[in-house]
């Protein structure tokens, strides 16, 4: 919360204080934002940290107002400016939930993993020999499609619970992490058909083919917002009032998500460093460009990560 809480604050210093840009009001505006998450707390809670910190009471600045952007009332919370998180259940959310119910996903992973590449690496003795111990330590089976779970679950207990986590893990080493790290961030790739680029089975590229079903979604909806914002830049015509009105669409997902991007756009490994995926409070942004001198439109991307 307090990470994307300060995101907020950098995003409103960039779009909204001049630093570059004066490109949103200072105070917030339901048309120029929408913003849409995932169904998951840890996502609708991570939306909602970051419009607190871009429209919520600042003292420096002051722009909001008792009675006009918040209730002036005993009991609620000074400053605070509620601002709507848009989602839909999650398992009918195929735009940023990449991981969601995908038969063809499902399809295409299989053939990549009878390819020689992806087999050989699974079976190699060094990965084998960990997920055996990885196994052992954790009384159930651990392989490396599902290691990402025990990779998230000691990153995370680590960080935040260290004394309670020594207690109760006393068989993990910085080395075994190590090793698991190495492993996991290899299946990642794999999985985001990095690695698999030029490997065909039964004509399909599959590194082509994963990148697209899983970062596919969303660059096209992407698209679809800057496209008809273009088309809508030479018209006040009804049909473009709330396109040409909206200026900050944010989505709130994944780091999956974000990878699944990054992939797709083939800057994964310059955006995603050393190995794995994205730290909290990742945040991508694009912005659409228009050369005012021949109308053509250009975008931009920018990544910050805390």
């Amino acid at each position: 919360m307090r990470q994307h809480m300060q995101l907020g604050q950098k995003l409103r210093a960039r779009y909204v204080n001049g630093q570059p840009y004066q490109f949103l009001n200072k105070r917030y505006d339901q048309q120029e934002i929408f913003v849409r998450s995932t169904d998951k707390n840890r996502t609708l809670l991570s939306a909602f940290s970051n419009m607190v910190g871009m429209y919520s009471y600042l003292e420096k600045e002051n722009v909001t107002e008792p009675g006009i952007d918040y209730p002036d009332v005993v009991g609620w919370p000074a400053g605070f400016v509620p601002i709507p998180i848009h989602t839909i259940p999650d398992a009918e959310d195929h735009l940023l939930s990449v991981d969601n119910y995908c038969p063809l996903q499902d399809t295409v992973w299989d053939m990549a993993k009878t390819t020689d590449i992806v087999s050989n690496y699974f079976n190699r003795s060094d990965v084998r020999a960990l997920m055996g111990n990885l196994t052992n330590y954790c009384g159930e089976d651990i392989n490396p499609e599902n290691l990402w779970i025990l990779y998230n679950a000691l990153k995370i207990e680590r960080q935040y619970y260290p004394e309670k986590f020594m207690q109760f893990t006393p068989w993990y080493t910085d080395s075994l992490f190590e090793q698991i790290d190495i492993v996991n961030s290899q299946v990642q790739d794999f999985q985001n058909g990095l690695g698999l680029e030029g490997v065909v089975v039964n004509g399909i590229d599959l590194g082509k083919y994963l990148r697209k079903i899983r970062g596919g979604t969303l660059v096209n909806d992407i698209y679809n917002h800057m496209n008809r914002k273009t088309q809508c830049s030479s018209s006040n015509g009804k049909e473009c009032t709330y396109t040409n009105r909206m200026k900050f669409f944010a989505y709130s997902a994944h780091d999956t998500t974000l990878y699944a991007l990054f992939s797709l756009l083939g800057v994964a490994h310059l955006a995603v460093q050393p190995r794995g995926y994205p730290l909290y409070s990742a945040c991508a942004i694009m912005e659409q460009w228009q050369d005012v001198r021949n109308n053509e439109t250009y975008f931009k991307v920018s990544y910050f990560f805390s």
